[in-house]
Formats: structure tokens, C-alpha cells, sequence
């Protein structure tokens, strides 16, 4: 793993941005012990601006510290991610109900130009690339919502959920995650604002649900009402009742939300 850095006065931040990426992408492991003296060695950087970074990334709960054994990268538990899911379909739910009452068109052109990066990673194959523009793509509709504290929680809240899929699946389904990512745009361009905050939220907890293996509990399913299908049509779902086959999710790999 390649951690070089080029030094500059805000070094500690550099590599709390470094590590981050490690964690999400997955070049550090879940549950993986971080040894001061080695990752600094790594990052090509004293342990003075590491342990900083560490503090910080500590705050944003990707890496936990235990007592008299050091820190670690995070490992949520499914429960944990359950919960975070709720969390992140209501916040870009939010999100996407705010775009759509703008349709500002920089924004729309903005997104699109991504869809588009999407094909073409797609295209080659390009899975690396392609889970980085999809994230990509959700983030700047929570980032051209315009609300910096939504932002800030979405941010928080996704990497910790790329670090668990990460961890739980092998693979994304690229033509469903494309086919979803095209269909949140269309909704974001000409649905209203109700549907379109429906529409990715619903996505965002049931894919979650789905891939976690687990049953919607009752509290949720006033926020799971749509589901789109395989040939890129929505349909209205009714007392959770999202998912097709209970054992979707162990049989295949689910597109990502």
C-alpha cells in the first residue's frame, strides 16, 4: 500500500484524508489494528501529525480507540448500519427534495456529466472507478442541496457505511447501481419534489435492508413506499413489503444505493 505524502503545514490533515480513504476503500481492513510506529513509516511522516489524525478520525467514528490496545479501524456490526442506513435515506431524501423544488440546471447538468462518467467506467469495466463516481454522484446531490450541516452528516454517515460494504459484499452490481443512479436523475429532473424524496429514500433504506439480509421493521415503512424495478419503472410498495425475495441478497449481489 503506497502512502507517500508531500509535506505541507497542514500535514495532519493530509493524512487524516489519507487514512480515510484507505478505510473506505478498503485498503485498511475492518477491525484492523492501526500500529502507530509502522503507518507512520508508511505515510512517510513522524508520529506527532499521525496521532492527530488519528484523534481526528477517531471523531467521525472510523476509527475507534481501546483501552491499553490502541485504535483501530471501525467494525460496524449489521445493526449498526441498519440504523445508519435510516439515517442517510432520510438526509438524501432531504437532499433530493430540495433539488428537485430548484432544478437548478448547473446542478442537473452537473449530475448528469457524472451519470455519464458512471456509463463509461460501466462500459470498461471499471468497478474501482465506477463505485468512486457513483458515491460521487450521491454526494453532490446532498452537496447541491445547499445545507453544509446535511452535508456534514451525510459525509459522516456514508463512510462508514462504504467501509461496511466494503467488508460484506464482493461486488456491486453495476447495470442495476447505474440503472437506479439514472433513475434518481429523471425523478431529481422532472418528478416533484414528494416523489423524488420518496423515491431515494425509499431506494437507500430498502437496498440496505436487502443486502443486510434483514426484514423492514414496522418504524420504517411509512419511508419505503417506492422501488424501482428491473427495467428502470417505479412502483408503489405498500407495508414494506420491498423486497421480491427474501433471499435476494444472499444469492447475488445487490446494486448499491
Amino acid at each position: 500500500m503506497d502512502l507517500n505524502l508531500d509535506r505541507t503545514p497542514a500535514l495532519a490533515a493530509q493524512v487524516a484524508n489519507r487514512l480515510s480513504e484507505a478505510i473506505v476503500n478498503g485498503e485498511l481492513a475492518p477491525g484492523e489494528r492501526l500500529v502507530e510506529i509502522e503507518l507512520a513509516a508508511k505515510l512517510g511522516v513522524s508520529r506527532a501529525p499521525l496521532r492527530e489524525a488519528l484523534r481526528e478520525l477517531s471523531g467521525t467514528g472510523l476509527i475507534v480507540h481501546r483501552a491499553h490496545k490502541g485504535a483501530f479501524v471501525a467494525n460496524p456490526s449489521p445493526e449498526e448500519v441498519a440504523e445508519m442506513s435510516i439515517f442517510r435515506g432520510v438526509l438524501e431524501g432531504t437532499a433530493a427534495r430540495i433539488v428537485a423544488a430548484e432544478r437548478k440546471p448547473q446542478v442537473l447538468s452537473r449530475l448528469q456529466a457524472l451519470c455519464q462518467e458512471l456509463e463509461t467506467a460501466a462500459a470498461h469495466a471499471d468497478k474501482a472507478q465506477f463505485v468512486k463516481l457513483h458515491w460521487s454522484f450521491h454526494r453532490n446531490i446532498c452537496e447541491q442541496a445547499g445545507n453544509r450541516f446535511l452535508l456534514q452528516a451525510w459525509d459522516g454517515v456514508s463512510r462508514l457505511i462504504r467501509l461496511y460494504l466494503n467488508m460484506a459484499l464482493m461486488s456491486v452490481q453495476i447495470t442495476s447501481t447505474l440503472r437506479n443512479d439514472h433513475a434518481y436523475l429523471a425523478a431529481l429532473r422532472t418528478a416533484s419534489p414528494d416523489h423524488a424524496e420518496a423515491l431515494l429514500r425509499s431506494q437507500i433504506i430498502g437496498i440496505a435492508f436487502e443486502v443486510l439480509d434483514k426484514p423492514l421493521p414496522q418504524s420504517v415503512h411509512e419511508y419505503v413506499t417506492l422501488r424501482i424495478e428491473d427495467d428502470g419503472s417505479v412502483r408503489t410498495v405498500q407495508d414494506g413489503f420491498w423486497r421480491r425475495d427474501a433471499g435476494r441478497a444472499s444469492a447475488a449481489a445487490p446494486a448499491s444505493a
